[in-house]
């Protein structure tokens, strides 16, 4: 629903009825219901993130959450952890000085805490994503929605809903890196008349995403007024000179890109790229540069007769297949495999190959 289809008289009867209050609220980015939080869901460390216990090395105690006892930073990390906000070209990402065991729970909580359901909370490959939420703040803010308050909101759209996903990386170091990223869909009118709509996927917000780490930042003990000017500072940072030659094909065929980077940053720029473009990250293996995701090419048809959208029902049309990232030199192959580790040479393959080329300019 695009716009709001209710008479004045109705909503003046509802307003009696449930004795709606004023609205005064005003948040750059607003994903709460009226319901506020969202429901927290008892959460578990499991067994794939605990560290082997190594030379004395003390695997971190399994953290329980429930709704009486929600979990909190200060009671996984210290009052002012280290975090901070690191840059890369366009890249930005949180660095926490703990291992992901010990920050994973309050990236979780930090989701529900902004009033976001999780669609996927997958602890084994540090992978946390949220539903498609609308951003309230988009929300008309006229005397209607004014005098009715949020007792009403399910009945205004705004046209707009995002998604973001949580991606935490452990670093040989033991620390952790957190990769936010966003996805948006509008809604759009397909018609003349404007009677039907259909909704459209845009590019990622980098303000956005750039807002979710400020919080995320403060969600690990930083004040607000500091993890505000850390994101600015990182936002006018002079990036690194960096050698942004355009990736190129490395054979006839078009299977393999190169990318003239050393692994570490191609690491993070394609993980950060498959998380914009909602690729399904199924697993993830950096020791041997691998990335494994399913695909659903949009030219083929799906198993129902239905062409496919990209938001509908289950797509049937998914195939396995893996990225494999191998530094030689100084410079990164990348090149797509089938699902048993082969080198593919499908259109499907090469078509995933030309997206990430498209994005890596």
């Amino acid at each position: 629903m695009k716009h709001l289809r209710t008479t004045a008289a109705t909503l003046a009867a509802v307003c009696l009825a449930t004795g709606c209050g004023i609205a005064a609220e005003n948040k750059k980015y607003d994903y709460k219901t009226s319901s506020g939080t969202a429901t927290i869901k008892p959460l578990e460390v499991p067994p794939e993130l605990t560290p082997i216990n190594l030379g004395g090395v003390v695997a971190p105690t399994d953290i329980q959450a429930t709704e009486s006892n929600p979990v909190t930073p200060t009671a996984i990390l210290p009052q002012a952890a280290d975090a901070t906000i690191e840059r890369d070209g366009s890249m930005r990402w949180l660095l926490v000085k703990h291992p992901p065991e010990k920050v994973w729970p309050v990236v979780v909580q930090f989701w529900k805490d902004q009033g976001f359901q999780l669609s996927r909370e997958e602890a084994a490959i540090g992978i946390a994503e949220t539903e498609w939420a609308q951003d309230r703040s988009k929300l008309p803010n006229d005397f209607v929605r004014r005098a009715f308050g949020s007792s009403l909101d399910r009945m205004f759209s705004s046209g707009e809903k995002d998604r973001y996903r949580a991606r935490l990386e452990r670093r040989a170091d033991g620390f952790t890196e957190i990769f936010v990223s966003q996805q948006r869909k509008v809604e759009e009118f397909t018609d003349s008349s404007k009677s039907e709509t259909r909704w459209f996927v845009k590019p990622a917000d980098p303000e956005a995403e750039a807002e979710m780490l400020a919080l995320l930042l403060q969600q690990f003990g930083i004040p607000a007024q500091q993890a505000t000017e850390a994101t600015q500072l990182a936002n006018h940072q002079s990036p690194a000179s960096i050698n942004n030659t355009a990736p190129k094909p490395v054979n006839e065929d078009a299977t393999t890109l190169m990318l003239n980077e050393g692994f570490d940053r191609a690491w993070r720029r394609v993980g950060l790229i498959l998380d914009r473009s909602g690729f399904t990250v199924s697993d993830r293996d950096r020791s041997h540069g691998m990335y494994f995701i399913r695909y659903a090419d949009p030219d083929v048809e799906r198993k129902n007769g239905v062409f496919g959208a990209l938001f509908g029902d289950k797509d049937t049309r998914a195939e396995d297949y893996q990225l494999e990232i191998v530094e030689a030199d100084g410079k990164c192959n990348l090149r797509v495999l089938d699902k048993d580790g082969k080198p593919s040479q499908s259109e499907t393959a090469k078509r995933i190959l030309r997206l990430l080329q498209e994005q890596l300019r």
